[in-house]
């Protein structure tokens, strides 16, 4: 098994050798082409195989070798095999494109005449080295499994005994993160030498079964020996299960949640526990509905209602919480249905030549009829319908009185039509492969273009109505003005077009090909990002309406969501087996509705994670937390402050006290009872008593973090005017004690035994910089103001946390060290290292362990009283700025600056869920007081909370999964 395929330009070979001599002399094995491949033999052929073989692919970056087709290969096989990637840089790029599987990773430089020869070999063998176990592994598994894909998946090769259970015990030991990452082969592989050993366990417990049955005849100890040999058979079926859930728990997430319940049916076994935690938190779909002969179907913007045109011209409207179903309307023939962009009505149309704007709280709905069979729209601000007649005539007509507009004589024949936001620009596709631009409101024709014949053809308009983006044949795409017709960008997609999008300000398109690419391309026509992972022709796309998100839709059954910003991937659309006919996004891109071709209507999460509730304001979430006992949670915006529902998102209590000033919301906090919240606006602390009534009280700066004492008399406040403050919370106005000055801002303050102590972090630089260069953190007596006690901490901290019972403080230093400091206890701070700065600290409900949370990637928890690891969660890839664990103590949750939040279960120390989908990255990660929800609170966008479905006692667990993912 060679350690290293080196991948190479011809003209680089003299660097080639000296490197392979060099690592000879080492005793490393190297596969290099001039010496391992024999003659006479297919050279290609050869150059896999050594690949396929080899722990880790060196890929020696210089311009010829990225443009060499024959390295891109190689480089491409060696991704697909998941194999390590190692770039090593002889010579600069000089313009040319970096593949990012090179630029993704750390490069090893190898410059000559800037770069010592001898440290950058061991720097190349210090990455060899690494995890080597895992990698020989992975390379041996992969080797089988390919093998025994080359031979036609013969039975015989299949895994057996010790080696299946060191693959199973491979494949579910890895965690994220850590390279090279498990091909779909090799789990395939494995999945499938589990049925092979499934098969024959079963045959052997048969016989089993017999040889107990005339035993029984032998008396009560033969009796007690089946039964036990039942049970290990159980125990042994439930692990195959687990096994097999383990191994599909990304690709099929409710296939694998469906075996993780037949597994725990038979035996609640560890495995088939984590794999049903696993299981139930990685299931996207919200709600399944399968309404009979369904032809046209919409999703109302805030994800509530389900709308079908189902068979009969009956048009249902679905509630998704109740899953009650109702007729909304009756189109004879046939109809469709919208709704419109604020959810409180629907319009439906039909082969009827009758149109109906249904209010969907009032009940009223308003009819307009026809001169033919129509299908319309509601323009955003729903004061106009929008349509195009069989006999394609454009007309609209007045939503609230019917009352017709300027009707626009076209030609037949019209295949599909879209609108801008305002409905006053239409593009209309006709069979003919004719596209015409129609200004509806005022009656006239704008633009015209043409795209594929034959009913082939795409077009969009941009959500402004300025431009509209449409497919050529021979693999182009066109950007046009819609008012006259005029082509401002051609794209090159390289590959039949099948379908475009164009986001609100024509400033990003994206064209899907046969070519199973999706193609990203900005407002000057340069391509900015190829999305791969489509196995068959993208034919359906849907942007958000920020175009943050886009969904695709292709051949190979699957539908994706990804990144624009990035081109990143962010969730696979799966779990059907149908195929998928079509879909719709709502405008945030938090959820999708697919039809597939067995009829079933599927309301998805986009992203992973049950959302329950989203607190929106008019920008984004400043703060949000979770009320201590009941269903709400309170958020702050530039807007108002609002209370909100947890488990539905609908509002039941807002005010605009927030925007009394013009700064931002740094805290919130509701008191032990929920009778009262707190907030840090700006300079000011406000305290409302949840009726409407605000009592405030102004500091001389920023007030940073506000905390109330256990028993909700007394707020705590912390500001960057260098003092902290107790104030009553009867009358935030006035001050229930002295003030504790301190000589520069005050950036976090806590009570501690009670509220006769308080627990203060002081941050040495000034107002106008955010960081810490030196901190103090201070013990007082809050009566007397006096300082019981301090510690300092030299290049500063980020959070501090008291224990419960108040006899310990968590301190996280930028040093990279949390400090568990025991006030006048007369020892130093026990020292708990991360490799770089820790960002957070959290104390457990009862005090004995301490979760940290770190710049290096990962989180920590300690044992709090000898400082003793028990664990560490690795698996982020950014920073992780904030950590939180659940009140049982079995769970911790992350928050990270990859745009994630993740579950973990302690007992593994593995995740077992990931709530993604966040705009950027998410500062804070909150569980509810019960540990059944979660909060998350990301740098832009709005805060969500999530049910945490794979928390809890398991009996719960089974529940919430029975419900999920019922059995087919």
């Amino acid at each position: 098994m060679p350690d290293l395929f080196i991948s190479y330009s011809r003209r680089d070979g003299d660097f080639v050798r000296r490197l392979h001599g060099v690592l000879a002399e080492r005793g490393r094995d190297v596969w290099v082409d001039w010496e391992d491949i024999p003659a006479a033999e297919p050279w290609r052929d050869e150059l896999h195989a050594g690949l396929e073989e080899s722990e880790a692919l060196a890929f020696v970056i210089t311009p010829d070798s990225l443009a060499s087709d024959e390295c891109a290969v190689e480089l491409e096989r060696a991704v697909e095999g998941g194999k390590r990637i190692l770039p090593l840089v002889l010579r600069e790029p000089d313009g040319e494109q970096v593949p990012e599987p090179l630029a993704a990773r750390n490069w090893i430089f190898f410059r000559e005449g800037v770069d010592d020869f001898d440290q950058s070999v061991a720097r190349l063998e210090a990455a060899i080295d690494t995890d080597r176990d895992w990698v020989r592994d992975h390379t041996r598994l992969l080797a089988r499994a390919s093998e025994w894909e080359r031979r036609g998946r013969d039975a015989s090769l299949l895994l057996r005994g010790a080696d299946l259970r060191s693959a199973e015990a491979d494949l579910s030991g890895w965690r994220e993160g850590k390279t090279p990452v498990p091909t779909p082969l090799q789990r395939e592989y494995v999945a499938a030498s589990r049925r092979a050993a499934g098969r024959r366990t079963a045959t052997l417990g048969a016989a089993a079964g017999v040889a107990l049955a005339i035993s029984i005849v032998l008396g009560i100890l033969a009796l007690l020996a089946r039964d036990d040999a039942i049970d290990r058979e159980r125990q042994a079926r439930s692990r195959a299960l687990a096994a097999a859930a383990l191994v599909r728990v990304d690709s099929d997430p409710e296939r694998a949640t469906r075996l993780a319940l037949e597994a725990i049916a038979l035996h609640a076994t560890p495995e088939a526990e984590e794999a049903l935690r696993r299981g139930v938190s990685n299931v996207q779909a919200r709600d399944r509905w399968r309404p009979r002969g369904a032809t046209d179907f919409d999703v109302a913007p805030d994800g509530r209602r389900l709308a079908a045109a189902a068979g009969g011209g009956r048009v249902l409207l679905r509630d998704v919480r109740t899953g009650r179903v109702r007729t909304l309307a009756r189109h004879p023939g046939g109809a469709a249905v919208r709704f419109s962009a604020d959810g409180d009505r629907a319009i439906t149309s039909g082969l009827d030549r009758v149109v109906r704007v249904h209010d969907l709280r009032r009940g009223r709905p308003l009819t307009i009829r026809a001169g033919g069979a129509l299908s319309a729209i509601l323009s955003d601000d729903g004061r106009r319908v929008v349509g195009v007649q069989s006999d394609g005539t454009v007309r609209t007509w007045d939503a609230r009185t019917g009352r017709p507009g300027p009707a626009v004589q076209a030609p037949p024949g019209w295949q599909g039509f879209n609108t801008s936001d305002d409905a006053r620009r239409m593009v209309v596709t006709y069979e003919s492969g004719a596209v015409r631009a129609f200004d509806p409101v005022a009656g006239r024709r704008l633009g015209r273009q043409r795209t594929d014949p034959g009913g082939q053809g795409s077009s969009e308009i941009s959500g402004d109505g300025r431009l509209a983006v449409s497919s050529r044949p021979g693999g182009r795409a066109v950007v046009w003005q819609v008012a006259t017709g005029k082509v401002v960008r051609t794209l090159d997609h390289r590959a039949a077009v099948a379908s475009v999008e164009i986001d609100r300000d024509g400033s990003l398109v994206a064209t899907g090909g046969t070519d199973n690419r999706v193609r990203l391309w900005d407002g000057s026509g340069a391509e900015r990002h190829e999305l791969r992972g489509h196995g068959d022709t993208v034919d359906q796309m849907v942007l958000s309406r920020n175009g943050r998100r886009l969904l695709t839709v292709g051949r190979d059954r699957s539908a994706r969501i990804w990144f624009t910003g990035t081109g990143e991937q962010d969730l696979v659309v799966r779990g059907s087996g149908a195929e998928i006919e079509a879909v719709r996004m709502t405008p945030d891109g938090r959820h999708v509705v697919t039809r597939a071709s067995d009829d079933e209507v599927r309301l998805l999460e986009s992203s992973p994670g049950r959302a329950l509730a989203v607190l929106r304001h008019r920008g984004r979430a400043q703060a949000a937390v979770l009320h201590p006992s009941r269903p709400f949670a309170a958020s702050s915006g530039d807007d108002r402050i609002q209370i909100a529902r947890s488990d539905s998102g609908e509002t039941v209590g807002s005010d605009p006290a927030s925007a009394l000033t013009e700064a931002e919301t740094r805290d919130l906090a509701f008191d032990p009872t929920g009778a009262k919240l707190a907030v840090a606006d700006g300079a000011a602390v406000l305290v409302n008593d949840l009726r409407g009534h605000w009592r405030a009280r102004d500091h001389g700066d920023w007030v940073n973090t506000v905390a109330w004492s256990p028993d909700g008399r007394r707020v705590i406040s912390a500001s960057d005017d260098g003092t902290a403050r107790v104030l009553d919370a009867a009358d935030a106005s006035r001050e229930a004690g002295p003030r504790l000055r301190h000589e520069a801002r005050v950036v976090e303050a806590r009570f501690a035994a009670g509220a006769r102590r308080a627990v203060t972090l002081e941050c040495a630089r000034g107002a106008g910089d955010a960081s810490c260069g030196e901190s103090t953190v201070r013990l007082w007596d809050v009566a007397s103001a006096e300082v019981l006690d301090d510690l300092d901490v030299h290049g500063g901290a980020n959070d501090v946390d008291v224990s419960p019972d108040g006899r310990a403080v968590a301190v996280a230093g930028r040093d990279g060290v949390a400090r568990l400091w025991r006030p006048r206890g007369g020892a130093t701070a026990t020292r708990l290292t991360h490799r770089y700065g820790v960002n957070a600290v959290r104390f457990t409900r009862d005090g004995r362990r301490l979760a940290t949370a770190s710049d290096d990637g990962t989180a920590r928890v300690f044992d709090a009283r000898s400082g003793r690891r028990l664990a560490e969660l690795g698996g982020h890839i950014d920073p992780v700025l904030d950590v939180d664990v659940s009140p049982d103590g079995r769970f911790v949750l992350t928050a990270s600056g990859d745009r994630t939040a993740r579950l973990w279960d302690l007992r593994t120390q593995r995740v077992v869920g990931v709530l993604g989908g966040h705009d950027g990255r998410v500062l804070r990660a909150r569980f509810s007081r019960r540990g059944d929800q979660v909060l998350t609170v990301p740098e832009f966008g709005a805060a969500a909370v999530y049910a945490c479905d794979a928390c809890g006692p398991l009996e719960r667990v089974v529940e919430r999964a029975e419900r999920l993912v019922p059995r087919p």
